[in-house]
């Protein structure tokens, strides 16, 4: 008796862990990180490894938790030049990219080709998907579909 008890407080345990450790949707966070009418980045070291243009800006900042409890923030960013109508995206997370080990505290870069024209030298051609025209829910949704798996690993 003693033992079947132990297996319904471990099974319920478990079961009320795993749901409370994983978040099933990205919170839009971006007014809590804007500082003068600026999108501040957790990940300047991530930002140095892209190739920045003239301008640069963290369009949203999105946040939940992975399956291991841990804080993830994912990072729309776009660079370009003055002369260029489109930008290329870039979407900066700390998100794993295993589901063997929790996130981490430092951001990596991906490069969105979707979000991004493909006329790199003077951004005149748009996107295939023009990030600028989703709302917020429809941004969310696309990271999570294209981007993101259902344990909010990188999906590559």
């Amino acid at each position: 008796m003693l033992k079947l008890l132990v297996k319904i407080v471990f099974i319920a345990t478990s079961i009320t862990f795993n749901s409370l450790a994983m978040t099933t949707d990205l919170n839009d966070v971006t007014a809590k990180w804007t500082f003068r009418g600026e999108v501040i980045s957790a990940f300047p070291e991530a930002l140095r490894k892209v190739e920045l243009k003239e301008n640069y800006m963290v369009y949203k900042v999105f946040s939940g938790k992975d399956a291991y409890g841990k804080d993830l923030r994912v990072e729309l960013f776009y660079t370009g030049d003055d002369a260029e109508f489109y930008p290329q995206f870039y979407m900066i997370t700390n998100a794993s990219e295993s589901s063997d080990w929790p996130s981490s505290s430092r951001g990596k870069a991906y490069y969105l080709k979707k979000f991004s024209s493909p006329d790199t030298e003077l951004g005149e051609v748009a996107p295939e998907v023009d990030p600028f025209d989703l709302t917020t829910d429809e941004l969310k949704g696309y990271i999570k579909t294209n981007f993101l798996k259902a344990d909010f690993t990188i999906n590559l």
